[in-house]
């Protein structure tokens, strides 16, 4: 899915007999945003990067 500011992904499967894993992938368009794109990465990009990673490696853990 695409919008004039955003490029949007997902897909899903099923995961075992009761689950499912799910997956979104997101990006600004560059032409859309450029300008402001610059500081969003400075600011808030490795901060919300880090995160995941630990959201990720945190649900792995679970398994």
């Amino acid at each position: 899915m695409r919008s004039r500011l955003v490029a949007m992904g997902m897909a899903a499967e099923p995961d075992g007999d009761d689950g499912t894993r799910f997956a979104v992938c997101a990006a600004i368009r560059p032409a859309a945003l450029g300008p402001v794109r610059h500081v969003y990465r400075r600011l808030l990009g490795e901060r919300r990067t880090r995160a995941f990673f630990r959201e990720v490696e945190r649900r792995a853990a679970l398994r």
